[in-house]
């Protein structure tokens, strides 16, 4: 079970924007098989996000003021205690290579990134 507080951005343990939360901190992603870092300003990235039409429980978004991609796993509504029935949206930093090619192709359409994967 993820830790949760009350700060916003940079660090803290959850956001709101628009009766959305966000949880950030640093975790090991087995998938992914690397310590994924947090998002510096994941409230920025989740709010300019876009959904990953292949897997409805993930977003994408970009962190324009220290120029990363994160990726968002949308946890469902009511599953963590004290939150209500708010979406808590888990995000990590991923670099380009390491990216899905749906996660590619949705910033791509929604014209966030260049073919190379340069933030525009």
């Amino acid at each position: 079970m993820h830790e949760h507080g009350t700060g916003e951005g940079n660090g803290g343990l959850c956001g709101a924007f628009h009766g959305v939360g966000v949880v950030w901190r640093r975790l090991y992603h087995p998938r992914h098989a690397c310590e994924c870092r947090s998002p510096a300003n994941g409230q920025d990235a989740l709010d300019s996000s876009v959904d990953v039409p292949e897997n409805p429980r993930v977003r994408v978004g970009i962190d324009y003021d220290a120029g990363e991609v994160v990726v968002f796993h949308r946890h469902p509504a009511g599953e963590f205690p004290g939150h209500g029935q708010r979406e808590i949206f888990h995000g990590r930093v991923a670099r380009w290579a390491d990216l899905p090619q749906p996660c590619r192709q949705a910033l791509l359409e929604a014209r966030m990134v260049t073919a190379t994967g340069e933030i525009v």
